[in-house]
């Protein structure tokens, strides 16, 4: 309904005189990307009351909006949800399945900024990736049924960490020239190695 509203196909849906302005409607994540980018702020209950009232009112016509929706489904462990709005943000530029954004598209024909949240969606999505008070990082991996391994390359604090994710182990080997101590947490229990740790979930 809100879309019938347009007077032109290259209208802009947003913020300040946008048609979704004085609706229920979003252009794009607004509180769903609160969520994505401060998760320890708010339980999984408040966060899963406001994904389920948000997503439905989401345009999703802004190309960082499936990778931000794809982050917090993927913590609250909607798969279904994660993964199709995976594959839309993966697919905008390959198949320009994105709406067109006012005065045509961006320069080089890609969306940079959502080629950033395609790799955020597996590593703090897929991986569930995020800092830790306790440790250098932490891991809650909840990978999509689909897929048997991501293997991903960790630059932090001077050291290189290559994580190998199945469903069913982690392994963390540290490629650094000149390796440290480590702890990182893997759901709820810290370990601590210098170049290599392999935990079974």
């Amino acid at each position: 309904k809100v879309t019938q509203r347009l007077r032109d196909p290259e209208e802009y849906y947003g913020w300040p005189n946008g048609i979704t302005v004085f609706t229920q409607c979003n252009k794009q994540a607004d509180v769903v990307q609160l969520l994505a980018l401060q998760p320890d702020r708010f339980d999984t209950a408040l966060q899963e009351v406001n994904y389920r009232y948000y997503e439905p009112r989401t345009l999703h016509f802004s190309s960082l909006s499936p990778s931000t929706h794809a982050i917090v489904a993927a913590r609250l462990r909607f798969e279904e949800e994660s993964y199709r709005h995976f594959e839309k943000a993966l697919l905008i530029d390959l198949f320009n399945t994105n709406e067109a954004v006012s005065g045509g598209t961006f320069i080089g024909g890609m969306h940079t900024a959502n080629n950033g949240g395609t790799w955020s969606m597996v590593a703090l999505g897929f991986l569930g990736l995020d800092l830790d008070a306790e440790a250098l990082y932490r891991l809650n991996p909840q990978l999509p049924s689909a897929w048997k391994k991501i293997t991903l390359n960790l630059d932090i604090q001077d050291q290189r960490h290559t994580l190998e994710v199945t469903p069913q182990s982690i392994i963390v080997t540290n490629q650094s020239s000149n390796p440290q101590p480590t702890q990182v947490r893997i759901k709820d229990k810290i370990y601590a190695f210098m170049q290599s740790l392999s935990v079974n979930l």
